[in-house]
């Protein structure tokens, strides 16, 4: 069956395994505080790179299995990635899936994703707090 999808199916379907999204899920869920939008502080903070290298081994370790099965080597595998990801729409789940696998790429990309992600937290939080009646207006006014 898998014989018929096309590479970036394939990836989608290892990608998309339920174990590889909860390890990702879960490492991310102990990033540490990125300074505000100043990359350069950012860029000089140690425990960012640390994370970093440990997310780029989670994504290297869980994507062996497949470049092994695809008979690719890792330069191949992330050539043929960069080859997809300039050729897609920029739009479909496909393309947001090889962004997270060339994130590891690169520290910036990285930087770029982990920022998007603590926003995304912090945004869930506030809805949360909100919907748990701790935040809105009017509440504590008599």
């Amino acid at each position: 069956m898998t014989d018929s999808l096309t590479f970036l199916e394939r990836i989608a379907l290892h990608w998309g395994d339920e174990e590889f999204s909860d390890n990702i899920e879960s490492y991310l869920s102990t990033l540490p505080p990125i300074p505000s939008d100043n990359t350069d502080d950012a860029g000089h903070d140690h425990s960012l790179h640390d994370f970093y290298k440990g997310f780029v081994a989670l994504i290297d370790t869980t994507l062996e299995s497949f470049q092994q099965k695809e008979g690719l080597s890792a330069e191949e595998f992330m050539a043929r990635c960069r080859a997809e990801h300039d050729a897609g729409d920029g739009n479909s789940a496909g393309h947001r899936i090889l962004e997270g696998i060339l994130v590891g790429s690169s520290f910036e990309a990285f930087l770029s994703l982990a920022k998007g992600y603590q926003l995304e937290q912090n945004e869930r939080c506030v809805d949360e707090e909100y919907e748990d009646g701790d935040g809105g207006e009017g509440e504590g006014v008599s």
